[in-house]
């Protein structure tokens, strides 16, 4: 099989990347920042750490090249461009280009997804710690302070050695307080669901999970059924 055809989807974090695709290539000014970048930081190299900075130097940079030399970069992407729209026509007709447009489209769905989640999980009651939890977020600034530089692990750790040798009465009186506040918790989430803005709320998702399905069924099979032909009106004008 060639390239377009590779077999097996490399496993991913983030936005997924196609590494089957034609490289696209870089556009003058972009190349250009880019080969600039380490000479001014070996010139500045307080440049590194300063995006701003280093966006105005390599624009004024970009300024001082010469009008012929900048043709001559446009001209050469543009034959690069050109032959990167050939292979990519050709590309996508392959099998792995369809399997990427399915798993960036899965990836796109399911981060759209989470931030409806997100904006409707800050409308509904928040849930309260337990007794632990509420115990170390009550003495967690107290152990950064006494021991500074703590990972997060070790920081946990502190927290389960404090914890245990909290007194047995002051370990219940976390716990009593965490469940007295579960118990409001849990009347107040009957009160939402019972709510329109909960309603709201899942009228919205079922209209997202509709306009990714057709979303999803469209690009499936929108290349399998047949166009409709133009009117005579269209073929006219």
């Amino acid at each position: 099989a060639g390239a377009g055809d590779a077999k097996g989807e490399p496993k991913q974090r983030g936005k997924p990347k196609d590494p089957y695709a034609p490289v696209k290539p870089i556009v003058p000014y972009r190349r250009f920042c880019a080969e600039a970048r380490p000479a001014l930081v070996e010139e500045k190299p307080e440049l590194k750490s300063d995006l701003g900075a280093m966006f105005k130097a390599t624009a004024a940079k970009w300024e001082e090249v010469p009008a012929e030399k900048k043709e001559e970069m446009q001209k050469a992407y543009d034959q690069e461009k050109a032959k990167y729209d050939e292979l990519m026509a050709e590309y996508r007709k392959t099998g792995n280009y369809k399997g990427f447009q399915r798993r960036f489209m899965a990836w796109s769905d399911g981060k759209e997804v989470k931030k409806l989640q997100k904006k409707q999980k800050a409308r509904a009651p928040k849930k309260p710690p337990n007794g632990y939890q509420a115990f170390g977020q009550a003495v967690r600034e107290e152990i950064k302070r006494d021991c500074p530089g703590l990972s997060l692990g070790e920081l946990g750790k502190k927290v389960g050695e404090r914890w245990a040798a909290l007194p047995a009465k002051e370990r219940q009186r976390y716990t009593t307080e965490a469940r007295a506040a579960h118990e409001k918790w849990d009347t107040d989430l009957k009160a939402y669901r019972h709510s329109e803005v909960y309603r709201a709320d899942v009228d919205e998702m079922a209209e997202l999970e509709i306009k990714q399905g057709t979303r999803r069924v469209k690009a499936e099979y929108d290349a399998r059924i047949p166009k409709k032909p133009a009117t005579a009106t269209v073929l006219y004008c």
